[in-house]
């Protein structure tokens, strides 16, 4: 049986920001940003948004496709909050967690399993590491990367303080998205009605 939907850009969107942290060297800004990417980056989280604003509305798909072009629109924005993070994860992460993290994903069966459990909107659905359908291999390696995001996570909670900042700049991105797509969707629907805002 499959676990609950997770995805490490989950985890790492809620990594804490010192505010003065020290500045990380490129080479560990890298492999920090080619996690991110592996992961689908702050786009995973826009679009989950998307997805369950669209619920919201009279016509779904249309607010998917309201949604849709708002992010195209804001590809800078999109990819200047991805740089943010991928500089906080060089700060926050330990190098050898995420060069595991990495050797996983760039793998022939990390990027197998990554691709056949990514969903239409970005996110990896993670099968159980002790689920019967993978092979010994597949679990091992599942074990492994699971382990890995443990102790990322417990490198997340070594800074509450900074919490505050990741949260921010997620909801910025998110409340920039909300509003673009708001207005091309109310163009066309009776927001005020179907209590878009």
């Amino acid at each position: 049986m499959r676990h609950k939907a997770f995805t490490l850009t989950l985890l790492l969107l809620v990594t804490p920001v010192h505010a003065q942290a020290p500045k990380p060297n490129a080479a560990t800004v890298l492999m920090s940003t080619r996690l991110l990417a592996y992961n689908g980056g702050v786009a995973v989280i826009l679009r989950l948004y998307g997805e369950g604003q669209a619920g919201k509305a009279a016509s779904p798909n249309d607010y998917r496709a309201a949604f849709a072009d708002a992010m195209t629109e804001n590809r800078d924005l999109i990819a200047e909050t991805d740089a943010k993070m991928a500089a906080l994860y060089a700060v926050i992460y330990p190098v050898p967690v995420m060069a595991a993290q990495l050797q996983f994903f760039d793998s022939a069966m990390g990027q197998a399993l990554a691709d056949k459990y990514r969903n239409a909107l970005g996110q990896i659905v993670w099968p159980g590491a002790g689920d019967s359908f993978l092979s010994r291999d597949e679990s091992a390696a599942l074990k492994a990367f699971n382990a890995n995001i443990h102790l990322l996570g417990d490198a997340a909670q070594k800074n509450p303080d900074a919490m505050d900042g990741v949260l921010s700049a997620e909801t910025g991105a998110i409340i920039k998205l909300r509003q673009a797509a708001n207005a091309k969707y109310c163009q066309n629907h009776d927001c005020a009605k179907e209590g878009i805002k």
